[in-house]
């Protein structure tokens, strides 16, 4: 059985942190991971640092509300 990698986990309660920490390097974002974690246990994806976004409150739930979404 392969195992995982090394990896640091961080659990940012802000989107000024996750930006934060992904803008540092070899970071990934986990959400879920049922794609991520097998990758790194067959090392086609070896990230140093993953960031989960599950505690940040403001991604939580989808509203229907006076937004354009992506524009440009």
């Amino acid at each position: 059985m392969m195992r995982l990698p090394y990896f640091r986990y961080h659990a940012p309660r802000t989107v000024a942190e996750a930006a934060d920490l992904l803008s540092k390097g070899d970071a990934m974002i986990v959400a879920g991971g049922t794609d991520l974690l097998p990758n790194m246990k067959r090392r086609q994806q070896v990230p140093g640092t993953l960031v989960g976004l599950r505690n940040i409150a403001e991604l939580r739930g989808i509203s229907n509300g006076d937004c354009r979404g992506a524009t440009a």
